[in-house]
């Protein structure tokens, strides 16, 4: 969601991306959420399925990412923690 979209997706608007998915399924596109999961943003998983299915989403999944450790524009390392819940482990 938009309070948590910006730490994986630098520079990335995510009111953009809505705008542009409401676009998308509105023309009849078919389209898909892949929510990648990790314990900063875990905890908006229902509310972000939510959102989907009122949006006209044909599908929303949750992935995890196994890769942790993500370079930045800087070239510093950035620690993406593994979520808690047992159901996204």
């Amino acid at each position: 969601l938009s309070d948590t979209n910006h730490i994986h997706r630098v520079n990335v608007s995510f009111d953009k991306v809505m705008e542009n998915a409401e676009a998308f399924i509105t023309a009849g596109g078919r389209a898909h959420w892949e929510f990648l999961v990790f314990d900063y943003n875990e905890h908006q998983v229902d509310k972000s399925r939510e959102i989907a299915k009122s949006m006209g989403f044909v599908e929303f999944r949750t992935k995890v990412s196994h890769r942790l450790i993500k370079p930045t524009f800087n070239h510093l390392r950035k620690v993406f923690n593994p979520p808690k819940g047992k159901e996204y482990q």
